[in-house]
């Protein structure tokens, strides 16, 4: 017997990260435009509507919580699906 377990699917677009002077923030990844180290080693975050925030992790940390972020996604998709 396989039961329907409901899906929460509201933060399923964005990933989290610390923004300086702010504090954790979530950003919709599919906004990002561009991505750049800046001189203190933190990395400014173009977004798409235009503006810039500069956020504590690396451009790799970003592009990995970018990529477990869709793999959970598919996860979630396969077992809404089962």
């Amino acid at each position: 017997m396989t039961a329907n377990i409901p899906v929460y699917t509201g933060m399923r677009e964005f990933i989290w990260l610390w923004q300086l002077g702010v504090g954790a923030v979530a950003v919709r990844y599919s906004e990002i435009s561009y991505m750049e180290t800046v001189n203190s080693g933190a990395t400014k975050v173009h977004l798409g509507l235009g503006y810039p925030i500069i956020v504590e992790q690396t451009q790799y940390q970003i592009l990995c919580l970018i990529d477990a972020q869709q793999r959970l996604n598919e996860s979630l998709d396969k077992s809404a699906d089962a």
